[in-house]
């Protein structure tokens, strides 16, 4: 991690000043699985800066909002750009089911070091849960095997197109 950090990955609560970064992913195909996992709010999300803000506002309230931060050879003037959105679903004050959305600028590293981040740091205050998809497995096999997680076992169609969820912890 330490690695990780010396590169600039973090993680931290979303900011206002994000919101135009993650509307330039959008618009580039960020969030397109979560539009086809719940089609009914591409109308809310929009086409416009104002409509996705609206649409972030709303997550925010029903959830916590994250981002990863890292550097972006696309973003050159910019330290640090969102590379990836945190929806969080807290289920009680110490359980989260954390959701990411993934920036099309977003490497294979800092996808990684950006999933380490975040789940290192919320683990000490907070118990994590991960739904995972059966064609994921073994990333997340991978990253049991680096003590990062372990697994719990499956939920049956637990996603919307009906397929099972292999359930994973942050231990």
């Amino acid at each position: 991690m330490r690695a990780a950090q010396a590169r600039g990955i973090q993680s931290r609560m979303l900011r206002e000043a994000d919101i135009p970064v993650l509307f330039l992913g959008y618009q580039r195909g960020a969030f397109r699985e979560t539009v086809r996992e719940a089609p009914h709010i591409a109308e809310f999300v929009g086409d416009s800066v104002d409509q996705f803000t609206e649409f972030v506002g709303a997550m925010g309230e029903i959830g916590e909002l994250w981002v990863t931060l890292a550097k972006s050879a696309q973003f050159e003037k910019r330290d640090r750009v969102p590379v990836g959105f945190w929806f969080v679903q807290v289920w009680m004050p110490h359980l989260i089911i954390p959701h990411v959305t993934w920036m099309p600028w977003a490497t294979p590293r800092q996808k990684i070091e950006g999933m380490l981040h975040f789940f290192i740091h919320q683990k000490f205050s907070r118990e994590i849960g991960v739904f995972g998809e059966k064609k994921y497995s073994n990333f997340w096999r991978r990253l049991a095997q680096y003590g990062v997680f372990a697994r719990m076992g499956t939920w049956p169609a637990y996603f919307p197109n009906g397929d099972d969820a292999e359930m994973w912890r942050v231990i």
